[in-house]
């Protein structure tokens, strides 16, 4: 019987309908004094949760509180609302939102890749053979924006791939275990999940797009606690480079440990992790052309510039 390892990130796998780790606070739990900051349990995220699980924030006078959701829009609804200060989401929301009047920047890029998988049942192996199939992602995201470029690339009109909605990650994951579509676009580690089970991987987003991801405060935010997003940047650079050693001499017990209220088990033959960049700022080519694909869906109200939406005075990279 293969040893099942954890990974260490509070991943909610609870079955079909999972709900965030947020549904029983009350005003009594909120830290006003806290940066609060709305995340989806994904691997990019691990050097935040590391950074907040062994101390490395706390060591540099940071309060900070992770707020996970298991759904990317249950997150991004969280930050719109007022009822989080900072949200890891990605560039191509970060353009809508910024366009349409919700006064956002992004502070760095994190390491988010997608991947597109296809189910066993499927027999899909070449990202080639899509046409007219289902693939599930949330729309109006890097996961849609993906998936048309996943057409451009095999030079199919974009209308040829069906692409059903499913917000919530972990579902997704379950909904391609159990073959009840042709495939979806998923993060690790949700990928390798699926994987395990007889998926495919045909693409990554690290070959077509580049990289989506990003954190995002409120204008207002970054204002007022200028200092707080800097000991945000600099853990999170901290964590990243703990974890890449961890990783490089193959002591990973710790970083399964670091949290342990939702695990996700994964068998220990696929298991593994990436090589985590530290943070730097997003393409000025992925901006603009996130920016091109969402004033073609008529997301956006008007043109944004990349100095209007990212603030380059936390990192320089």
């Amino acid at each position: 019987m293969k040893r099942l390892l954890y990974i260490i990130l509070p991943f909610i796998v609870a079955g079909l309908f999972s709900c965030n780790n947020n549904d029983n606070k009350t005003a009594a739990d909120y830290d006003s004094t806290a940066l609060h900051l709305a995340l989806v349990p994904t691997m990019d995220n691990l050097p935040l949760y590391y950074a907040q699980e062994t101390g490395i924030f706390d060591s540099l006078g940071l309060n900070i509180e992770l707020l996970t959701y298991s759904s990317a829009m249950d997150c991004d609804t969280a930050f719109t609302n007022g009822e989080t200060d900072g949200v890891v989401s990605d560039i191509v929301k970060a353009n809508i939102w910024r366009s349409n009047g919700d006064s956002v920047k992004v502070v760095i890029r994190t390491d988010l890749n997608l991947f597109l998988m296809s189910t066993h049942s499927s027999r899909i192996k070449s990202v080639n053979n899509i046409k007219e199939k289902i693939m599930a992602i949330t729309r109006n995201s890097a996961l849609d924006y993906m998936a048309d470029k996943v057409m451009e690339h095999i030079k199919l009109p974009l209308l040829q791939l069906n692409k059903p909605q499913i917000n919530d990650i972990a579902l997704r994951c379950k909904m391609t275990d159990q073959n009840q579509y042709d495939g979806a676009f998923l993060p690790e580690p949700y990928a390798m999940e699926a994987e395990n089970n007889g998926a495919h991987r045909l693409i990554s987003s690290s070959e077509l797009i580049g990289n989506l991801s990003a954190v995002i405060f409120h204008d207002s935010i970054v204002s007022k606690r200028n200092d707080d997003i800097r000991k945000l940047v600099e853990g999170y650079d901290i964590a990243v480079k703990r974890l890449n050693v961890l990783n490089e001499r193959g002591d990973k017990d710790m970083i399964y440990k670091i949290n342990t209220t939702f695990i996700q088990e994964i068998p220990d033959t696929i298991l593994s992790y990436p090589v985590f960049k530290e943070s730097s700022l997003p393409e000025r080519n992925v901006v603009s052309a996130t920016a091109e694909w969402a004033n073609g869906r008529t997301l956006m109200k008007r043109q944004v510039t990349y100095s209007e939406l990212v603030d380059s005075t936390f990192t320089k990279k």
